[in-house]
Parts: C-alpha cells; sequence; structure tokens
C-alpha cells in the first residue's frame, strides 16, 4: 500500500492516478532491491541513473528517494549531472577555443568534471562541521545559479542517486567517430573536431567521475527516435513550470530564455547535439545495468531486468 509521502508526490509532480500502477509494480521492487543491496551500516552509497532526455528519469529519482526514506528508513540525496554545467561563460571560452559546438551545453566536455567530483567526495563525509554545497543550474537563464542558491547538505546520506542523461556514458572507437551521424555534424563538425573532443573528455574525466558509480539504473527506449519526441514534451513541461513560478510580466524573458522556449525546429538542432551518444548509449548501456527498464514510446515499462 502506497503511503502518504508518495500519494503527495504523485499529485505533486502532476501525474495521473494510474501511476500508482508504475510505482508498485517497477519502483517499490527496485526500492527493495537497493534496500537489500545496500547495507544499513554504511553510508554515502551512489546509485547512477541513465535515461535520455524526457525519459522519466528525474521522476524516478524522486520517488525511489520517497520510497527509500518512507518504506526503509533510509536517508538519500539526489544530485543531478545538469547541475554541474559548466557556466555560460566558460562555455563560450571552450567554442572559442576548441569548437563553435561547445557553446551548447549537453555534451560531454560542458560540465565541470571537477567540481561534480568534489561534490560527490564532500556529500560522502557531509556534517554539521563539514557542510556539503550542491550547485544548481538554471536552465532558464542557461546558467549556473550563484552559490548563495546552491544546496546545503550538513549529513551524509545514507544513499546518494546521481541521475542524468549521459551518466555511466562509454567513449567510441575511433572508427566509430568517423563518420557523420547527422545534419549538425556534417555542416558543423566536418573534421570530427568536437566529436572527438566530447570522445575524449569522456576516455578521461568522465571515465574517472563514472568510477564512482557502485549500481547502475538504465532506462531503455524501444528506439533513439523517440527521443526528439519526448525531448519536446521535456520543453513544455518546463516552460509551463517556469511560466507557473513567474509572474505575468516576465513571461516574455521565459520564452526568449535558451533552450527554454526554443522552437520545434531549434529543439531538432538541439538534440543532434546530443544524437550521436544517445544512439550509442542504447547499443552498450544495457548490458552495464545492473537494472533495465525498457519503455515504449509512451514510457510505459515493457519489462523491468533485476540482475543478481
Amino acid at each position: 500500500m502506497l503511503d502518504s509521502q508518495i500519494k503527495t508526490l504523485i499529485k505533486q509532480e502532476r501525474l495521473p492516478a494510474s501511476f500508482t500502477r508504475v510505482v508498485e509494480e517497477v519502483y517499490l521492487p527496485i526500492g527493495e532491491k537497493l534496500n537489500r543491496r545496500f547495507s544499513s551500516n554504511s553510508k554515502g552509497h551512489i546509485i547512477g541513473i541513465n535515461g535520455c532526455p524526457g525519459s522519466g528519469k528525474s521522476t524516478m529519482a524522486l520517488f525511489l528517494k520517497a520510497i527509500l526514506e518512507s518504506h526503509h528508513k533510509r536517508s538519500v540525496e539526489i544530485i543531478s549531472i545538469d547541475d554541474f554545467y559548466k557556466t555560460k561563460q566558460e562555455r563560450n571560452e571552450l567554442a572559442a577555443s576548441i569548437h563553435p559546438l561547445f557553446k551548447t551545453r549537453g555534451v560531454p566536455g560542458t560540465h565541470d568534471t571537477l567540481l561534480a567530483n568534489e561534490t560527490l567526495k564532500s556529500l560522502k563525509v557531509a556534517s554539521k562541521e563539514r557542510p556539503c554545497l550542491i550547485p544548481r543550474f538554471n536552465k532558464a537563464e542557461d546558467d549556473r545559479y550563484s552559490i548563495d542558491q546552491w544546496q546545503t547538505v550538513d549529513t551524509t546520506p545514507d544513499i546518494i542517486i546521481f541521475e542524468g542523461w549521459c551518466i555511466a556514458a562509454q567513449a567510441q572507437t575511433e572508427e566509430e567517430l568517423s563518420q557523420s551521424i547527422n545534419l549538425l555534424e556534417q555542416e558543423h563538425d566536418t573534421d570530427a573536431l568536437w566529436r572527438s573532443a566530447v570522445n575524449s573528455k569522456l576516455q578521461n574525466k568522465y571515465r574517472q567521475l563514472f568510477s564512482k558509480l557502485e549500481y547502475l539504473i538504465v532506462l531503455q527506449p524501444a528506439t533513439p527516435e523517440i527521443v526528439l519526441k519526448w525531448r519536446i514534451q521535456q520543453e513544455e513541461k518546463l516552460r509551463d513550470k517556469l511560466l507557473s513560478d513567474q509572474n505575468p510580466s516576465d513571461s516574455a524573458t521565459v520564452k526568449n530564455a535558451s533552450p527554454v522556449g526554443m522552437t520545434d525546429k531549434e529543439l531538432i538542432t538541439f538534440v543532434m547535439h546530443y544524437e550521436r551518444l544517445i544512439r550509442h548509449m542504447h547499443i552498450n548501456l544495457p548490458s552495464l545495468a545492473d537494472i533495465l527498464l525498457n519503455l515504449d514510446d509512451k514510457r510505459a515499462v515493457t519489462k523491468l531486468t533485476i540482475k543478481d
């Protein structure tokens, strides 16, 4: 039976009443597995959740936190790789020094992996004497919030959920990098400089960051092509949320902010930045997952695989 905290979360996330079935059949078994997998005598275990944009990974993280806290009395902290994007100025510098496509946030190379590593390290030993500051990124402004708006955590959680679209992503081979896969690469990365730089980051800094994961959950769409549809829906949801949080006089600011407020055509170009890695992860991440959720085109779980 679902407790009041989970029922409240369903309403808070504006999910249909039928979502209770997803919680009961999918999230509760995963929560039970995680509780058994990680001893209550130790803290700071890091669980990764990988899912392409719009797949529901953030929703899953919220419900797993609620389940672990209310059903199993485990403390949980969620961090998102999205909050570790480099500042707009830093990405502009990357665009000028390495390749113009680095101006757009998203791909490996546009995150501050040093800050992410330091934050995870700090969170694993957080206390009132040594509180951990978790950064926050403002997608409406396409820039990081000032440090006074970061989250403060002063106790070490039992479990840390680290979620993001490229969590646990693996580097590609030189052969895989040789051919462009979409119009963006054909027109703006003819010499493969950008995608090679992204790949180099995956081989080094991101590999070090992802090595901290002790457990991996993967949300696997039926096809990589469905990502654009989900990303458009995600954009609409984010836009509605931002508008509801703003005064009417601020609506123009939200509409014109980047990438919030993009047209469908602009979103297609935006998703092309992600496409190569999304397709690559679709092939090689399922075998690395400790828990795999296969999704249909409406994000419904068609199969749940929990490895021993």
